[in-house]
């Protein structure tokens, strides 16, 4: 009697529903409005924010603070945490943010939050609050900035703010903690008052990029990843703090730097080109996606027209990202692979006699080669769509004319002329098509090993078929589902 492990039943990839990448143009008349609300909120907020700190400089001196003051100063705070808050994109509910978030912008109202507690780390407050009152200001601001800008107070938007800010808050209690409560006989803050001022803004400088630095896997834990591994995520997540992050540390001790000789009014006036440069990547990234939302539309045309088979090109655009992921392709190569995936069929439109059910794996070479260049001539008509277009032309480039140094073949093309293959392989409706199963297709796709298909790109292939990844499980379950 002989034992064997059974292997792990192979997956069809092809079933993965192609929702997140179809168009939808009435959302953009939405986010428009959505969008206006959040910048005049935020304007509304900081506008009363000027006008607090401007009344306070007229009736006291910026040096001079008593309990009144303080207590300004913290509804200044609070204001501004709110205000900024308020400006960041809504966290929708049951969905975490994270570093997959398409814009990397520094939200206004966590800086205005660190920017609080350096505050009372650089500058002598005779009426200072306590610890768990500074804590509570920056919390109450980030929660309700954050549900402000979900326009929903219900519980599960209240969870979704909680999971995107609770990382911040617990960043400021612990840095509060460590400037004023560690060392009972001289805590660390008395020594920064005794020191330099440039030296204490130094120490302060580091302290806060450590601290958002360290930062990272908390979020990860609240976070959850809607594209790619949770590697992936985390070392997103690294790359934005370790760019990213020296903002708003700089600005916070900026703040607390200028506190002292501009009063009040220096919270607003140094967080403003902050909400500007918020303003204007909002405003890019919407332009991204509406040119996203034309390509998705673009691609729909062989579909619309009957001469390919209904969601291949989205089928065949989630297959390319998840093995470029795989082999390590960056945000925007990524990016470009989806796109030109999506559009890697669009010169069938020009096909005089359509191909069976546009299965082009089954085409000859020359029809392959003018589907490719027709698409790419189309692309380019667009005129932004050119680094698309050279991935479309070159897809249908046998993979031993690269290895040849015959004709160059982008890594992309190689991931789209796999992907699509295996995909017509499985949906085709012509010439024995389809094949009965994933196994046959990839039985079929290495026939043509280092002939046609680069083999690296295959065997990315069949590991996530067969749910096994480099990458960890994160990416690999959303293939197989």
């Amino acid at each position: 009697m002989t034992s064997a492990t059974t292997p792990p039943p192979a997956v069809d990839i092809t079933a993965e529903a192609s929702h997140g990448i179809e168009a939808h143009p009435s959302v953009f008349a939405h986010e428009r409005r959505e969008r206006g609300f959040r910048i005049a909120t935020g304007g509304i907020w900081l506008l009363l924010v000027a006008v607090v700190g401007a009344a306070v400089v007229g009736v006291a001196r910026p040096d001079t603070f008593d309990v009144a003051q303080e207590w300004l100063m913290l509804a200044l705070f609070l204001a501004t945490i709110t205000a900024g808050a308020s400006m960041q994109t809504p966290v929708l509910p049951g969905r975490g943010p994270g570093p997959a978030e398409p814009s990397r912008t520094i939200d206004v109202g966590a800086t205005a939050a660190l920017a609080l507690t350096v505050d009372h780390g650089l500058t002598d407050h005779h009426a200072a609050p306590s610890t768990v009152l500074v804590v509570a200001v920056a919390a109450v601001g980030l929660v309700v900035g954050g549900l402000l800008a979900a326009r929903s107070f219900s519980g599960r938007a209240l969870a979704a703010v909680l999971r995107r800010y609770l990382p911040r808050i617990v960043t400021v209690a612990g840095l509060v903690v460590l400037l004023r409560d560690l060392g009972a006989a001289r805590p660390l803050r008395a020594a920064l008052l005794e020191a330099p001022p440039q030296a204490g803004a130094v120490v302060l400088l580091a302290m806060i990029y450590g601290a958002l630095i360290l930062e990272v896997p908390l979020r990860m834990e609240f976070s959850t990843p809607r594209v790619g591994s949770r590697r992936d995520a985390y070392a997103d997540a690294l790359e934005e703090s370790l760019t990213l992050g020296v903002v708003p540390a700089a600005t916070a001790v900026l703040v607390a730097v200028a506190q002292p000789l501009l009063g009040p009014p220096a919270l607003p006036l140094i967080l403003l080109p902050l909400v500007f440069n918020q303003i204007a990547v909002r405003r890019h990234d919407e332009m991204r996606e509406h040119a996203r939302q034309s390509v998705v539309a673009l691609s729909h045309l062989p579909e619309a027209m009957g001469v390919v088979r209904p969601g291949h090109a989205a089928r065949v655009a989630h297959l390319s990202t998840e093995i470029g992921r795989e082999l390590g392709m960056g945000r925007r190569d990524l990016a470009e692979t989806e796109r030109a995936a999506l559009l890697h069929d669009l010169g069938q439109v020009r096909l005089v006699r359509p191909v069976p059910s546009g299965a082009t794996v089954l085409a000859a070479p020359a029809d392959q080669e003018e589907i490719a260049l027709d698409g790419a001539e189309i692309a380019r008509a667009s005129g932004v769509l050119d680094e698309e277009a050279a991935i479309i032309e070159a897809q249908a480039v046998p993979y031993r004319h690269h290895v040849s140094h015959r004709r160059a073949q982008p890594l992309a093309s190689r991931v789209i002329k796999v992907a699509n293959a295996y995909d017509d392989l499985l949906t085709g409706a012509s010439a024995g098509l389809p094949l009965p199963g994933p196994d046959a297709a990839l039985e079929r796709l290495y026939l043509g090993l280092g002939h046609e298909y680069d083999p690296r790109v295959v065997d990315v292939l069949d590991a996530l078929v067969h749910g096994v990844s480099g990458q960890g499980g994160s990416s690999v379950e959303q293939v197989r589902t």
